[in-house]
């Protein structure tokens, strides 16, 4: 993403963001996801292209009505809205923070 190219702090943060995911799929499926195998080692490196410096404030990639001045809240609103098929299994409980009514206006 535009992003994710745009400093070495985006993409330090969004690399250690897939690690965690594949971190979390393994914990729940005791193997590693496809595109763990097949990106984790080359995505480990900076590409050239990027510009070392600090992490810029993250891209809200949504629709405005689920947008407030704090990311993580802004995608907590998009996932309880947009991702009602969700499942809390594979021993996991359901975050704390999922509800039924966005928490910033």
């Amino acid at each position: 993403t535009i992003w994710a190219r745009e400093t070495s702090g985006n993409y330090g943060w969004l690399l250690k963001h897939f690690l965690a995911l594949s971190l979390e799929y393994h914990y729940r499926y005791n193997k590693d996801h496809a595109s763990y195998e097949k990106l984790a080692w080359s995505l480990s490196s900076l590409p050239r292209n990027i510009v070392v410096g600090p992490m810029t404030p993250v891209a809200l990639a949504m629709p405005d009505e689920y947008k407030c001045e704090d990311p993580i809240e802004s995608y907590r609103n998009y996932c309880m809205a947009e991702k009602t098929y969700a499942k809390w299994e594979k021993g996991r409980d359901r975050p704390p923070w999922w509800t039924t009514t966005k928490t910033c206006n």
